[in-house]
């Protein structure tokens, strides 16, 4: 606190936590320098901390925290989460503090007025989200003008209550709070505590190698999201080589397990099953820290490791460097959005895993573009996790999208069908079954021509299905689908 401050509350401020006041020839505007003018707004600063970390961070935190395919699909990496962790809690209230720094540096006198309608407008959006979390209080006609009484009234408290500045300094300590929860207790904090660089498992890798030496057959691995069985028959046990051949033929030259289920309805649960062996529960996040024993780290020494892995994060770092960019502008992005939800009242589960889906064929597209299925000096491991055919059901067997007027079929609300729209949401997912099976024949034919087909082990899965029942769940398992 300063001297302006007290005068200004009508007492002087006792709290341990004050600041000195300054020297009397420093109350003359213009006449602070850098040192004081730090010395007046440290205590200041710590008000604004708490009320941001209240308003804008906590808010933000705990849905992304829960939110780790986010931060997977925007390639964040242990770096890129503490960078984000900094700019969340840390940017509202700096850009808060610099207000108070610029009054004191222009007016002495009017710091404290300024720093009092800071804290009235972070108290009237602290208001406003307390109301949001009791009642639906954006429909409400007078909530608008109430938080702002509510603002307003804190403000003045603060210009005449020296008592609050204290409380709110003290309350700065929810920041540690908010990190620690995020840090420690959410999937997304295990990437910030490298969750991202497991290391090869050295043991594993020696027999491998032992296994196949420098020679070993070309392995590719792909994983569908969201393909039933039920879908591929043609009614007599066969996979339909009409709507899909390409399925239909690699059928023809392999080995179908067909008392095959999947261990979880969820792909953040089913592919690291299927990548590690084991199923693991809803507590573990889909990084290599909580499967280390895994495909990549398996095959990590002995192959060159190709993974396309949109949605979980088992391959190591080390194996498989992200390149996508910087993601910390987009994950601010994302949290914005969040924290707009927030305001409104409203929880779009479609936010979550920001633009995987959206860009998914040029994804996939990319990624095969990009692979040599020829015979290197090392063999390679190919992994492909397509988010193909999951809903949303807006694709044709060419790639192409198309437009429909309610989005998702009718009929269908919270992932159950109603009486009608079933059968419609059926055929849609067809058309998208037929583009996998697309993508199968081109990663046959890319096999063929490089001459590596007869000799690689190609492996082809889904991580859960669809039902297309009415007047029953999409995803789940029920008695009748």
């Amino acid at each position: 606190m300063t001297a302006v401050d007290d005068a200004a509350a009508g007492s002087p401020d006792r709290s341990p936590a004050a600041a000195p006041a300054p020297e009397a020839s420093a109350d003359r505007p213009g006449c602070r320098g850098p040192r004081a003018v730090w010395r007046d707004t440290r205590w200041l600063g710590l008000e604004i901390l708490a009320l941001t970390t209240f308003v804008f961070a906590r808010p933000v935190l705990v849905p992304m925290g829960s939110s780790v395919e986010t931060f997977i699909t925007r390639g964040a990496d242990r770096l890129d989460v503490l960078v984000y962790l900094v700019i969340i809690v840390a940017g509202p209230a700096l850009v808060l503090v610099a207000v108070d720094v610029v009054a004191r540096i222009v007016a002495a006198g009017a710091l404290l007025l300024t720093h009092a309608v800071v804290v009235g407008a972070l108290a009237g959006l602290a208001a406003w989200q307390i109301g949001e979390n009791v009642t639906a209080l954006s429909f409400l006609p007078l909530a608008g003008p109430a938080c702002v009484l509510v603002g307003a009234g804190v403000g003045v408290l603060r210009l005449r209550t020296a008592a609050l500045g204290t409380f709110l300094r003290y309350g700065s300590l929810l920041v540690l709070v908010v990190v620690g929860q995020f840090a420690f207790t959410t999937k997304t904090g295990q990437i910030l505590l490298g969750g991202r660089h497991v290391g090869v498992d050295a043991e594993a890798s020696a027999a491998v190698r032992a296994a196949v030496g420098d020679d070993g057959p070309p392995v590719v691995l792909m994983v569908f999201d969201g393909m039933p069985t039920e879908l591929l028959l043609d009614g007599d046990g066969a996979i339909d080589a009409e709507l899909y051949p390409n399925l239909a033929e690699l059928a023809g030259t392999s080995t179908w397990y067909r008392n095959h289920t999947t261990v979880a309805p969820m792909t953040l649960e089913a592919v690291p099953a299927i990548l590690s062996g084991r199923a693991g529960s809803r507590t573990d996040a889909p990084l290599a820290s909580s499967y280390p024993d895994n495909l990549f780290t398996l095959f990590g020494d002995t192959y060159d490791v190709h993974a396309l892995e949109p949605l979980t994060a088992l391959c190591p770092v080390s194996l498989c460097p992200d390149d996508t960019g910087w993601p910390v502008n987009d994950l601010v992005g994302d949290s914005l959005d969040v924290w707009d939800q927030q305001m409104h009242g409203r929880d779009d589960p479609g936010f979550f895993v920001p633009g995987a889906f959206d860009g998914r064929v040029d994804t996939i597209d990319e990624w095969l573009n990009a692979q040599d299925f020829g015979r290197g000096d090392r063999p390679a491991l190919h992994v492909m996790h397509a988010l193909v055919p999951h809903d949303p059901w807006h694709h044709l067997p060419d790639g192409s999208g198309y437009e429909t007027a309610t989005g998702d079929p009718t009929g269908m609300l919270f992932y159950r069908w109603s009486l009608v729209g079933a059968e419609v949401g059926r055929q849609r997912h067809i058309l998208q079954m037929q583009l996998a099976d697309r993508y199968v024949g081109q990663v046959m034919a890319r096999l063929r021509a490089a001459g590596t087909f007869d000799d690689a082990m190609v492996v082809v899965t889904a991580d859960h299905g669809y039902a297309f029942n009415a007047d029953d769940a999409v995803r789940g398992v029920t008695e009748d689908n």
